[in-house]
């Protein structure tokens, strides 16, 4: 049966209503089957019935209650997963106490995308138990199974020892080889099921490209190899065919080779793969060739996104951008390179929102980061570190020459309609302070506060304005 035809059901212990919705509407819309128990009795009740692959429990519960529910998931079933839902992340004293598994906790309130990891994570977990017990059972039925081969061989072996004795050795040598045998037979039939079940695309290439193998992930995610004449195109795969021949190169060279790039999916689109790549060789037979594995790294890719860029307008989020700026300081400083660094306001932007509405204000952050892209070249850099506060790396120009990109902004935007949803047109502007990097030893939140306060002066100034100024230190601190 596929994982999408299974009915998993997820037990939530818990009191309060507002906690309890905010678990049961995400897990419901991951397919599973919600239970909730407001008492000790009813939660143990629905655990027996139900056997649910995880179980939610609100610390908010007398702790009686919950100590009680605690005792009898470890006697009973130490291996379900326990999720404490509590106003802390530490975990109670009388939690500890008890040879659960493991337990995660989630902080009041929840958090959806939080909760959605947690409950793919013991998903599969729990699909993985039960398929490794499903094997455990298998093999224990294939042991009976070859215990009574041995045995009957044993029995002829003895048989035969009994009628000739000058074959005894020979037959103690043979019974110990199919024993071997045997024993590596059913090895290798686990490490095959393993392999073509690996969630990892496998493919295994001779060094003439001739496929020698390739898992079941394989042909889902690339398609199955053909039988071509002059053998398999790995470079195919690589939507960059540099990338292709670099990796089957560094493989030669150093033996084995990893890295992340885009590869091309039978399922029409790009994903971002992790393609692992090892030389192999059968000192046996003499033949040798290439291992490779391809790990699809899409889910890491937006959650590095999500970390590092901002939600709504795509720019960088105020921590990566300092990260960034702080590099940015470091090369300028090293390579004797100028660098200007501009800090940005939407001007009564406050009133948009209170006029017009959030969505009439989300409207115009994302016009102006449209224009902004636009406007500034590929080596600057941008990113939102406030509500409508922005700021801008300019590599390689001084301040006076970036203010000619920004007064460009500030007339392109300044002069861009607005129209609400009630039909009412509006218009923005924006001010803007840009400063050279001082010889001074500033570091990124220095550099950021001068940048602060020639934006002071632009507002001083009347607004909707560039003001751009060399600042020195000692000027600061006056």
């Amino acid at each position: 049966m596929s994982p999408s035809k299974v009915t998993e059901s997820v037990l939530i212990i818990d009191a309060n209503d507002s906690v309890r919705k905010e678990l049961t509407e995400p897990l419901r819309r991951m397919n599973f089957v919600v239970l909730v128990a407001r008492d000790t009795e009813k939660a143990l009740r629905y655990f027996r019935e139900a056997n649910p692959v995880m179980v939610f429990l609100d610390l908010t519960l007398p702790e009686r209650e919950s100590e009680e529910i605690l005792q009898f998931l470890a006697k009973e079933s130490p291996d379900t997963p326990v999720v404490l839902i509590s106003e802390t992340q530490k975990i109670p004293e009388y939690a500890g106490t008890y040879s659960l598994d493991a337990y995660d906790v989630l902080v009041k309130p929840v958090d959806a995308a939080l909760l959605a990891h947690v409950a793919r994570r013991c998903r599969f977990n729990a699909r993985l138990l039960d398929a490794a017990q499903s094997h455990i059972r298998y093999l224990e039925r294939r042991n009976v199974s070859l215990d009574v081969r041995i045995h009957d061989l044993e029995a002829r072996g003895t048989k035969l020892v009994r009628e000739n004795m000058e074959y005894q050795h020979v037959d103690r040598q043979n019974r110990q080889e199919i024993r071997s045998q045997m024993d590596t037979e059913r090895h290798l039939r686990f490490v095959q099921v393993a392999i073509d079940k690996a969630s990892d695309s496998i493919l295994v290439m001779r060094r003439d490209t001739e496929v020698v193998y390739f898992n079941d992930a394989f042909v889902e995610n690339f398609g199955e190899p053909g039988a071509e004449s002059e053998g398999y195109d790995i470079g195919g795969l690589f939507v960059d065919k540099e990338m292709g021949a670099i990796v089957q190169e560094n493989v030669e060279t150093l033996g084995q080779f990893s890295c992340e790039v885009p590869l091309y999916s039978v399922r029409g689109f790009d994903v971002p793969t992790l393609v692992s790549a090892t030389a192999i060789a059968d000192s046996g037979s003499g033949e040798s060739g290439v291992l490779y594995i391809f790990s699809d790294i899409t889910e890491q890719e937006e959650l590095r996104k999500e970390a590092y860029h901002d939600v709504l307008t795509g720019l960088f989020s105020r921590r990566h951008f300092m990260n960034v700026t702080r590099s940015a300081m470091s090369g300028a400083r090293r390579h004797g390179q100028s660098l200007s660094l501009c800090l940005c306001d939407l001007d009564k932007f406050k009133e948009v929102n209170d006029t017009f509405g959030h969505r009439a204000g989300d409207e115009v952050l994302v016009t102006f980061c449209r224009i902004v892209e636009k406007e500034l070249r590929t080596e600057d850099v941008s990113g939102r570190i406030g509500g409508d506060e922005f700021c801008f790396i300019f590599p390689n120009i001084a301040a006076k020459d970036a203010a000619n990109s920004l007064e460009r902004i500030r007339m392109i935007f300044q002069a861009h309609t607005f129209t609400s949803e009630d039909g009412t047109t509006f218009s923005c502007s924006a001010t803007f302070g840009v400063v050279d990097l001082p010889d001074d030893e500033v570091n990124v939140e220095q550099f950021v506060e001068l940048a602060d306060k020639s934006l002071y002066k632009a507002k001083k100034h009347g607004r909707d304005c560039v003001v751009a100024e060399m600042v020195l230190m000692e000027d600061s601190e006056e």
